[in-house]
């Protein structure tokens, strides 16, 4: 996120204000303080930078070392950015039933 930043010449607080957010977020992003930031953060940043969440989060993994996690939100941000608003809830709908379900399960109820 900061390379693409810096080709455009952007100060954290050009950037921040783009994306509409603090330049305080923007420097815990950038550094690695902030290693998971929201969906809909990434989705203003990229929309801010002029790149796809999918390709945003693939460089943020890419600098912090990527893990097969970081691949499964990526593949899962692509996804998001490409539905309509009613698909977005259904999904973070469906996702939130499946970690209930899998937490139930680890617990043997």
């Amino acid at each position: 996120m900061k390379t693409l930043r810096e080709q455009r010449r952007w100060r954290q607080e050009e950037l921040a204000k783009a994306a509409g957010m603090t330049q305080p977020a923007v420097s815990r992003i950038e550094s690695g303080e902030v290693t998971q930031p929201r969906l809909s953060v990434l989705h203003r940043l990229a929309k801010a930078l002029d790149v796809t969440v999918d390709y945003l989060a693939g460089a943020n993994a890419q600098a912090g070392g990527a893990s097969p996690a970081d691949a499964g939100f990526r593949a899962l941000a692509g996804i998001y950015a490409g539905l309509p608003t009613a698909g977005r809830k259904q999904l973070v709908d469906y996702a939130s039933f499946l970690r209930t379900r899998s937490n139930k399960m680890w617990r043997g109820k």
